[in-house]
This record gives C-alpha cells, sequence and structure tokens, in this order.
C-alpha cells in the first residue's frame, strides 16, 4: 500500500495476520503516478486549510503535519473523506486505518454541544462536552456476556458517570442504579469507578435501559435522539 502522505510503500509481511509491516521507498514503476495522486490529495485538502493552501498555490513541498492537519480541518468540517486500502480477510492495513481514526476524525470536543428534549417541558436543550455539565449518555448497544450477563455499552455525552450511583432513564422516566463500570478492550473487560464526557464503556446492573435510551442526571433531565432502526424484511429471534 502507498501512503501518499508519507510517500512511503507499506509492504505486509506474509503469514503475520496483518500484524507486521515494514516500510520502503515507493517502487520506481509507481512513483509518478503517486506523486499524481498526491498532489489531488493535497489540492483538496488545501480547500480548508489556509497554511496548505498557501504553499499549494506556491508550489512548495508541506511537511506531513501539515498535510495531516488540513486533511484533519476537511474531515471534520465534511468537506473530505479520507480513503484507506486494506483487506479485513487477512487484517492488511488494519493498524494505518486505526492510526487514522486518532489523526483525522474529530475528538467529543471538536463537535457542537449535543441536542436533546427536556421531557419535563419538551423543549430543546442542550449539553456540553464537558465533565462539569449535568450527566446525559446514550445506551446504544445491548450484548450479553457469559460471566457478568447483560452489558449495556454507553457512550457519555456530559457530566461524569460514577459506579453505584442512581441515574434516570428519560425514555422510561424511571431510576436505575449503575452496576459496574467496564471498558472494554477486545474481549478483555477493565473495571472503572468513573467515566468521563467523551467515554464509551459498558454498564452492569442495568435492569430497564433499552438500545436508544438515555439515561441522565436525576435532578436534570434530557432525552437524547435515539436510533432509527428500518424494519427488517426477515427477522428471526433467538
Amino acid at each position: 500500500m502507498i501512503d501518499l502522505v508519507t510517500m512511503k510503500a507499506i509492504i505486509f509481511e506474509r503469514d503475520s495476520d496483518g500484524l507486521k509491516s515494514r516500510e520502503e521507498p515507493i517502487p520506481q514503476e509507481y512513483e509518478e503516478k503517486a506523486h499524481e495522486y498526491r498532489q489531488h490529495m493535497i489540492e483538496a485538502a488545501a480547500e480548508h486549510d489556509v497554511v496548505l493552501m498557501e504553499k499549494f498555490v506556491h508550489n512548495e513541498d508541506p511537511t506531513i503535519d501539515e498535510i495531516k492537519n488540513a486533511i484533519r480541518l476537511a474531515t471534520i468540517k465534511h468537506g473530505n473523506v479520507p480513503v484507506f486500502c486494506g483487506s479485513s480477510f487477512k487484517k492488511i492495513a488494519v493498524q494505518p486505518l486505526i492510526d487514522a481514526i486518532c489523526d483525522y476524525l474529530p475528538s467529543p470536543i471538536d463537535v457542537p454541544p449535543v441536542e436533546g428534549i427536556d421531557p419535563d417541558s419538551e423543549s430543546v436543550t442542550t449539553r456540553k462536552t464537558s465533565d462539569n455539565e449535568n450527566l446525559s449518555a446514550l445506551a446504544f448497544k445491548i450484548m450479553s456476556d457469559a460471566y457478568v450477563g447483560k452489558l449495556t455499552f454507553i457512550r457519555v455525552y456530559s457530566g461524569i458517570l460514577k459506579s453505584g450511583e442512581h441515574v434516570h432513564n428519560a425514555n422510561k422516566k424511571k431510576k436505575e442504579r449503575i452496576g459496574k463500570l467496564v471498558r472494554m478492550h477486545a474481549n478483555k473487560q477493565e473495571i472503572v469507578e468513573q467515566i468521563y464526557a467523551g467515554d464509551i464503556a459498558a454498564v452492569v446492573g442495568l435492569k430497564i435501559t433499552k438500545t436508544g435510551d438515555t439515561i441522565c442526571d436525576v435532578n436534570s433531565h434530557i432525552r437524547l435522539e435515539s436510533m432509527q432502526f428500518p424494519d427488517p424484511v426477515v427477522y428471526m429471534a433467538i
């Protein structure tokens, strides 16, 4: 795979499960084409970044950091979509993709405050991505675990969620108690005492919370937008 940002060829080693790779100079037969497409990439990213545009206009070679910063700005503004080649079958190029998620996708503080509905007044209200705000979090997935039972995956939009505290389910209009909080690392679990704004974790012990429900501070209610799932053509409960 040729990385147009670093202008290196990434060679993935056979029989390494896609985890081992090395960087080499771009093969001579691909150099001309790589430079051509690199210019296209820089031109597209420069539309969203003054520094890169200045260098592009004056035909100056930008640094790798300047290119990455411009691509990140373009991605956050929904101006461009970074594309990567790879193969999930052999896990090829998974690591560059994960690195790109860190390099280019917005952090929680790069996006506007989340909007929701105050269930008590049915008026629009917002929550900033801050630990100092009142708690708001969305349950986006339910999973059954052989050892701990039901895991409810949540994304905290504001505030701090602590193990053992009581929260309000804005959809069911009932209280729930948070059991254990676990960070999921693939198939491993790390027990934590609290999670913060922008964090994703799983909760053990929630009884009434379902996918799409909002949990929030017991004294400051908000109902976030739920996911809308299309009706399946065929379905089966197992």
